[in-house]
């Protein structure tokens, strides 16, 4: 299709600080005179229709209005910038960080017993609160405005929340008295632990903390209102934040919930910290619904993983912190996710994909001022080394005849194209080969889905129409804030925008291309593993499937655990070998189910053999009491006793510190990444003395490889909007039959590196190659590594070498 070009192809995105929309997409054809319009013909082929980007004096007058105070407020900083009455954030760290003075007399600082622990990016974090939220003391009186804090995990947001909250409640200020803190339950106690750990000097505000394991009303009541008379912080969850707030789950009576709503709505806290805060993923679940109605507006949002491919999601956390600012979201759709996504079908045109890039540049500048991100690279000069190594594990011969007889059985080529159950019912069934299938024989009462992740079972919600259900009891609790307006958990998020119907500017469905070059439609929800069915069929459809897999696998002879399962031969050497360097372990499964057989693993194939004493296991189950218990007990360095700790990915890879463990094993691969590095980050942050290893384990061959290369290879070569990188919206029909391909044997054995890691080396000498076909590191595949240009008779020459230092 010929696109005429506009002669207007100009944006106005010089002025970082008050970028505004007031012309149209370039190189488009006309709906009408106006020369901001726009309008993309249809093509049946993928790229939309989209309706003309509105200019800014069309936007609503609250937009506008909070355009015109965000500009009003970047410039009173400027100013103060200008008049040198802020200190800057190279303070030495032997004496207070000043955060404002007035005639060199500290008004506002951090104490120097927290300061001197402060890192460079800290500092700036700290400083960064204080100019978005409250300015300067001259207008400490003022509303003030919210930010983001997007740190990666391991970064130290906690320890600048408390550095932060202590300088300003310090400051000793009316206007600010009171501090609300809302996160995740499983990290509450956690807050709790790290402000004692800190604080221990006296202070002029107490910390408060909400605890659910009180019973009665009264006993309830009693913290808040401590801490409605006494001011200061104020700890809570988000699960028991929204049930203290909603009429129909309180209990209480009219007056204890017209004291709720005083307390932690209206006028409630003066500034409110939300952990975790890109769970806030959607306006239409209780919790961001009631978070909303807060009267402050010194807004912070924390998070380590602030964009997963959803712009949708990412208006939501900005339009808390900056209500308003992005629009409404019908707004936000037309000026940004609209044409950004056009820009990435696989037959945009080049001026679609130059439009998409302006407006992720202009999106980019709008938010720069108050959303700041720090990665992973400043922790290189703070920390030790960190190796990652992705191992390939050769299936067992049982392994490969289960699962060729599924492909052939199961998941044959004419399924593909119709079934809409078939990805997530299928990687639910493949999944459980390449671990251990006849595990729900050892209860009559499991399915075959134990097998498979901890988001498929035990607590439900519906919203919407869609029904979502989560085994992670821990997630299940805090489920309001965690379900976006689709009802999707768990998925490697393909759509750049939420899935509403009925907008004609929206696309609810991705597209599978055929080789033919033919589209096909298929909602995200059938092609990604997530664990929403949106009708009774579907559901039926998968109860049968699943059924006739289990009819046929009860016909399969049982074979023990570690003659299947190549997996956990590896896992028994590194725990072994960990045992002999004295060194500790972390084991992440995103399967309840296998947790509990590398338990087995535990207590009778190790040497020696571990005792409940020798480890500790921590899930969606496990209590916040009992949570805190392990990871002291695990953390403890004077005690070897407790050395290894196994976690649900998804119950454990949010807010705690493990940094008494050098290796971490990844047991399967997940769809999104982001929970994997999480989980990494538990032990390689701030606090960490060792060099760390981490092995992911991949079964050779299967779709759980086909899905890690594929999530690792758009990470490191894909343009993510905002955040560098955007994952494609897209597979082809060669690719979703690509992720059912087999192929268990490599093309060409090669004789494998020798690995910086004693470990793995003397793992590779035991195992490769009828176990362990081959490794490398994680990441060579986002960067070019000299070292994997040898040839084979360097590579034999180089294990010679190895030994013969081993000697």
């Amino acid at each position: 299709m010929e696109i005429i070009a506009s002669s207007k192809d100009k944006e106005n995105t010089h002025h970082t600080n008050n970028v505004e929309d007031r012309k149209s997409p370039p190189n488009a054809t006309h709906e009408d005179d106006s020369p901001s319009t726009v309008c993309l013909k249809k093509n049946s082929a993928g790229r939309k229709k989209i309706r003309r980007v509105l200019n800014y004096f069309e936007l609503d007058p609250e937009t506008r209005a909070a355009a015109k105070e965000e500009k009003k407020r970047l410039d009173r900083i400027k100013d103060q910038k200008r008049s040198k009455t802020t200190s800057s954030a190279t303070n030495s760290q032997v004496d207070d960080f000043i955060l404002e003075k007035h005639d060199n007399k500290k008004i506002v600082y951090v104490q120097s017993f927290i300061s001197k622990h402060l890192k460079a990016h800290q500092k700036e974090g700290i400083k960064f609160m204080w100019t978005s939220c409250i300015e300067s003391v001259d207008r400490i009186a003022e509303p003030g405005s919210g930010c983001i804090i997007a740190h990666s995990m391991g970064l130290g947001k906690t320890l600048q929340v408390i550095a932060f909250i202590d300088a300003v409640l310090n400051y000793g200020n009316e206007s600010i008295q009171s501090v609300l803190v809302v996160c995740p339950k499983n990290v509450l106690l956690n807050w709790a632990l790290e402000f004692k750990k800190w604080l221990k000097r006296e202070n002029s505000y107490s910390v408060h903390t909400f605890s659910a394991t009180l019973s009665s009303t009264k006993d309830r009541l009693r913290p808040l209102r401590l801490w409605n008379a006494t001011k200061g912080l104020m700890i809570i969850s988000y699960n028991m934040y929204t049930r203290l707030l909603s009429p129909d789950k309180s209990n209480f009576d009219r007056s204890c919930n017209d004291f709720l709503t005083q307390v932690l709505l209206e006028p409630g806290p003066d500034i409110v910290i939300c952990d975790e805060g890109h769970l806030l993923k959607s306006q239409k679940t209780k919790t961001s619904e009631i978070l909303n109605r807060i009267r402050t507006k010194r807004r912070i949002i924390l998070t380590g993983t602030p964009l997963q491919n959803n712009l949708s999601e990412y208006y939501y956390m900005v339009n808390f912190v900056k209500p308003r600012l992005l629009g409404s979201m019908s707004e936000f759709k037309n000026r940004f996710i609209n044409p950004i996504r056009n820009g990435l079908h696989a037959d945009s045109t080049r001026d679609d994909v130059k439009y998409m890039k302006k407006r992720t540049y202009v999106l980019n500048l709008k938010v720069k001022a108050f959303v700041q991100r720090y990665d992973y690279d400043v922790l290189e000069s703070e920390l030790p080394p960190k190796h990652e190594y992705v191992i390939y594990i050769r299936m067992s011969r049982k392994q490969c005849e289960l699962y060729k007889s599924y492909l052939e059985k199961f998941a044959s080529d004419d399924h593909l194209h119709f079934r809409t159950y078939s990805l997530f019912g299928d990687f639910s069934n493949l999944t459980s080969i390449w671990t251990y299938p006849w595990n729900w024989k050892r209860d009559n009462n499991n399915s075959m889905t134990d097998m498979v992740s901890e988001n498929d079972e035990v607590s439900t919600v519906s919203d919407g129409g869609c029904s979502t259900t989560w085994k992670d009891s821990s997630l299940a609790e805090d489920c309001d804030h965690l379900q976006n307006d689709t009802g999707i958990i768990d998925a490697t998020r393909l759509d750049l925008g939420d899935t509403t119907k009925g907008n004609e500017n929206d696309s609810a469905n991705t597209r599978v291309n055929s080789d033919d070059g033919s589209k096909k439609a298929v909602t995200v929800d059938q092609l990604v593993l997530n664990t929403t069915i949106n009708s009774a069929s579907d559901k039926d459809a998968v109860d049968r499937h699943k059924k006739r897999w289990l009819e046929q696998l009860a016909k399969v002879p049982q074979e023990d655990l570690m003659t299947y399962c190549n997996k956990m031969k590896v896992v028994v050497k590194i725990i072994d070998l960990a045992y002999k360097l004295q060194e500790k372990v972390i084991i992440f499964s995103h399967s309840l189910c296998c947790l509990t057989l590398i338990e087995e693993v535990l207590r009778e194939n190790c040497t020696p053999s571990l005792s409940y004493e020798d480890y500790c296991r921590m899930d969606g189950r496990t209590s916040a009491e009992l949570r805190q218990r392990y990871i002291d007990k695990f953390n403890n360095s004077n005690s070897y006793r407790c050395r290894v700790f196994l976690i649900s990915t998804r119950a454990g890879s949010l807010g705690i510190n493990l940094t008494a463990a050098s290796r971490v094993v990844l047991f399967d691969v997940g769809w999104n990444p982001s929970y994997d590095m999480q989980a990494i980050f538990r032990a390689y942050r701030f606090g960490q003395k060792k060099t760390v290893y981490v092995y992911r384990l991949v079964a050779k061959g299967t779709m759980e490889q086909k899905i890690y290369e594929r999530q690792v290879t758009k990470q490191s070569l894909a343009y993510r909007v905002i955040d560098k990188r955007q994952i494609e919206r897209h597979y082809t029909m060669s690719e979703l039959q690509e992720l059912y391909a087999f192929t268990p044997e490599p093309d060409n054995l090669k004789t494998p590196l020798v690995p910086q890691d004693q470990i793995l080396a003397e793992i590779i000498q035991d195992l490769h190659p009828k176990i362990l076909l081959s490794y490398h590191e994680h990441d060579s595949l986002l960067k070019n590594i000299e070292s994997e240009k040898l040839t084979e008779d360097e590579r034999k020459a180089a294990w010679e070498e190895y030994k013969a230092d081993e000697t």
